[in-house]
């Protein structure tokens, strides 16, 4: 959660700014502002979730500044800072919506008691917005389900789909465009599950605002489908500085895989399949973007064990040491990583066949020595 200063008076903005631990109150201090017209240049781009501002400064006042500013983040908790104890700017403040307001002579704790009650209502607005949001989401989820990732289309009426999804039929500037599925997954808010999907619930939410999609939840991810205007020449390159803008706001990795762009909405279901594709590879090669077209230009990489390498399994088979074992299949997997055309199906058969020339050798030893192979010996070598 993030707050910004606002103060035309340099001792009141670095005072506020030095004297708290704002990061010990959970809250990212942003870089204070000295003006209304510097916050508001700043706001759209920063997204504070709290401001704390004068009331009266050069230029455009505070009350102002809440006005144009809760334009642009109708959420936005607004604090106003007065030197003056007068009732009739606390009036109008009150009339304008305006969170709290506080005198600058206040002392520390009562502005920090102030500003967590502020944090507190922004943590019920994204609680009651995530209730609500996963309620009425859930029947028009189930449509996207069927259309877009299952491919279900035969029971659908095509012609309600712009009811259903507004985002992806309405607006001048889509006119004409194709459909995209884009597939998300992010890390950087820690291990537990609920912040895991936490983490999903921000990004979901800055797409909504940043770019007009419909973006049903997954388990692990978010599918957003969007329009592509006509001018989109390279979508994938015109949505990377958005992504980026995500990640440096929610202080997050993004990881997103583009698919197949089509004509028509009941082509969606293509574009999810070659975007479900392209995520494969997020996990091999750690790669944050992906587009369906660098997997289509891979040729595939190495199939078959060789024999200078079988021959080296075999003896580390033979001298049964289990860490060399390892070393030895990582380090010929990791070629394959690092071969730029690499596949999944081509990464497959090499697996395959390294695992089948380890059979191999198991054959030949149990033929020398006249034994049988055990349940536990195949399945270990399976295993390898």
């Amino acid at each position: 959660m993030r707050i910004m200063i606002v103060d035309d008076e340099v001792i009141i903005r670095t005072g506020l700014a030095k004297v708290i631990k704002w990061d010990e109150l959970g809250l990212e201090l942003l870089e204070p502002a000295a003006s209304a017209e510097e916050a508001m240049a700043r706001i759209p781009e920063e997204r504070p979730n709290i401001l704390l501002t004068d009331i009266r400064m050069t230029g455009k006042s505070g009350l102002q500044l809440a006005d144009e500013a809760r334009q642009v983040l109708p959420e936005l908790e607004v604090i106003i800072l007065s030197g003056y104890d007068d009732f009739s700017y606390a009036q109008q403040a009150i009339r304008q919506g305006v969170s709290d307001y506080l005198l600058k002579s206040s002392r520390p704790e009562d502005i920090i008691k102030t500003v967590l009650r502020a944090k507190q209502r922004v943590e019920e607005k994204w609680t009651a917005r995530s209730q609500e949001h996963f309620r009425n989401k859930e029947a028009v989820d189930r449509v996207f389900e069927r259309w877009v990732v299952e491919g279900e289309t035969g029971g659908i009426d095509l012609q309600m789909l712009p009811g259903y999804f507004p985002r992806l039929f309405d607006g001048p500037e889509v006119k004409g465009g194709m459909f995209q599925v884009f597939l998300l997954s992010a890390e950087g808010w820690g291990s537990p599950l609920r912040r895991h999907r936490l983490l999903l619930f921000a990004v979901d939410n800055m797409l909504q605002d940043l770019l007009r999609c419909e973006t049903p939840l997954q388990k692990n991810r978010i599918v957003a489908a969007l329009r592509l205007a006509d001018r989109d020449a390279d979508p994938m390159r015109a949505r990377r500085s958005l992504f980026e803008k995500i990640e440096r706001l929610l202080k997050c990795t993004l990881f997103v895989t583009a698919g197949e762009p089509v004509h028509q909405p009941d082509e969606l279901h293509r574009s999810y399949r070659t975007a479900d594709r392209a995520s494969g590879y997020t996990s091999l090669l750690r790669q944050n973007v992906w587009d369906y077209v660098e997997i289509l230009r891979r040729k595939g990489g190495k199939t078959v064990c060789s024999r200078e390498e079988e021959l080296e399994l075999s003896s580390i088979l033979l001298e049964d040491d289990p860490v060399a074992l390892k070393g030895w299949v990582q380090r010929i997997v990791q070629e394959q990583l690092d071969d730029p055309q690499m596949t999944l199906e081509s990464l497959g058969a090499l697996v395959h066949s390294i695992a089948l020339a380890a059979h191999r050798w198991l054959e030949r030893v149990l033929d020398a020595t006249g034994r049988e192979a055990s349940p536990r010996t195949t399945r270990r070598f399976s295993s390898s």
